[in-house]
């Protein structure tokens, strides 16, 4: 994520939602239609832009780590904002996560009664980044092929990303 004074991000929040109410005017799609997209956009962002995500998706006593796993898990429950896309005529979103696989349990010695090292800690977090940073490329990877048969702006650019 680029470094922004909070008058820049500010300008930015303004360049997003000037740009998904243009969207909703474009009549290639219906207002459902872009209803889901914006939703499907909101949730990327919150992902995206969450500070040390692969901590919090790790921690299960972390404040969002719950918010986060239900935007990205599609096989415990029915993921609202995924099937919202279906519901409403689009494509479906070529996603798949059960978190199972991901499963950092172990990692909690005071409920489980084991230990781990540090490098298996740090291990586990970096494949946590890496499942959102793969969700993030899923979804902008989505938007671009939506915006270029409806032609719409759903995408981000991510211009100002450093990686």
């Amino acid at each position: 994520m680029a470094y922004l004074s909070k008058h820049e991000y500010f300008l930015r929040e303004q360049a997003a939602a000037r740009r998904m109410a243009e969207n909703a005017e474009i009549e290639t799609l219906t207002e459902a239609q872009h209803d889901a997209l914006a939703t499907l956009c909101a949730v990327r962002h919150e992902l995206h832009s969450t500070p040390r995500v692969g901590e919090v998706l790790f921690n299960g006593e972390a404040a969002d780590h719950s918010r986060l796993w239900d935007i990205i898990d599609t096989e415990t429950q029915d993921n609202k904002t995924l099937s919202a896309l279906v519901a409403v005529g689009l494509p479906a979103l070529d996603w798949s996560c059960d978190p199972v696989e991901y499963d950092t349990s172990f990692c909690w010695p005071e409920v489980y009664g084991t230990r781990i090292t540090e490098d298996d800690r740090d291990e586990a977090i970096a494949a946590l980044y890496d499942l959102s940073e793969a969700y993030n490329s899923a979804v902008e990877d989505y938007l671009r092929k939506i915006d270029e048969e409806y032609g719409t702006h759903y995408a981000p650019t991510g211009a100002l990303r450093n990686f």
